[in-house]
């Protein structure tokens, strides 16, 4: 006869991914000035999870951003979208990457230079991204204290 003693063989219940956006570096033209205003977006299972800060006239931009959030499967891609802002216009695209999660080593920070690829091939050279990225699994009671901070730093103020 089994008993379940309440302990799993896999007590991780989620993913806690962590990124440093650091910077790009040979992004193409989008504006008619000569520059672009790029910001980033990172989408995982279609749902954009993060959005970078326009930095504005640079093809080179320094964003050195550090965010996190939670997965619940590594073996999805994380899709980053590369934009130019335009205040009256549709925001053109300045190409994508894709950082395949499955071949990260967990608990790593693992430094990627990303190449920027055009979704209909057509541009050859677009750039690329500087960013690292930390896999890190989470049992029960750390993504409850992940969600608790998260909480409290975004609504703490509406307590005290």
């Amino acid at each position: 006869m089994h008993v379940d003693d309440g302990t799993d063989a896999n007590p991780y219940v989620t993913f806690r991914l962590k990124i440093h956006l650091k910077e790009a570096h040979g992004l193409v033209i989008r504006d008619a000035s000569g520059s672009s205003d790029p910001y980033v977006k990172f989408k995982y299972q279609d749902k954009t999870m993060y959005k970078s800060n326009t930095i504005y006239r640079s093809l080179n931009p320094n964003w050195d951003e550090e965010f996190a959030f939670l997965i619940d499967d590594p073996t999805y891609q994380l899709r980053l979208e590369v934009f130019d802002y335009d205040r009256f216009m549709m925001d053109d695209s300045m190409g994508i990457t894709i950082i395949e999660l499955v071949q990260l080593k967990l608990f790593e920070t693992h430094e990627l230079k990303l190449m920027l690829e055009d979704e209909n091939g057509t541009e050859e050279y677009m750039g690329y991204l500087h960013l690292s990225v930390t896999v890190t699994p989470l049992t029960e009671t750390q993504k409850n204290e992940v969600s608790y901070s998260f909480f409290t730093e975004r609504f703490g103020h509406f307590f005290s």
